[in-house]
């Protein structure tokens, strides 16, 4: 996620159905933290003190689910009613099958509609 600059990822089955979507603040959720600076303050004041190991928590454990989600051929009043439901940064793009065509960023969306973006 953070290589790719993106604060959340699509969760799929086999057959690329949407389950959920795993996000930053399910991460942050699941360390205890409110926040990223929270995270690394508490860190710094104790850092023997981070015992949770993510590496080992199955996905399905902290990710959203259901995700939110929009079909490929939602409009604009679609869109923007999803994204203003689940206060994310991205919504999973999905066919007539629930399964993953893609991942629509907030940005890309304000942008592609020449409007201003959140402050």
């Amino acid at each position: 996620m953070a290589r790719q600059g993106l604060k959340s990822i699509p969760v799929v089955d086999g057959d690329r159905r949407l389950l959920g979507i795993l996000t930053e603040t399910d991460f942050l959720r699941r360390l205890q933290a409110s926040g990223f600076l929270d995270l690394m303050l508490d860190l710094m004041e104790d850092p023997g003190g981070f015992s949770h190991r993510c590496h080992e928590t199955p996905v399905s454990a902290p990710m959203t689910h259901p995700a939110e989600s929009v079909a490929a051929h939602a409009g604009f009043t679609a869109i923007s009613t999803s994204f203003r439901r689940c206060g994310g940064r991205s919504l999973p793009v999905v066919d007539g099958d629930g399964r993953l065509l893609g991942l629509l960023l907030r940005k890309d969306f304000v942008a592609a509609c020449g409007l201003e973006p959140d402050s």
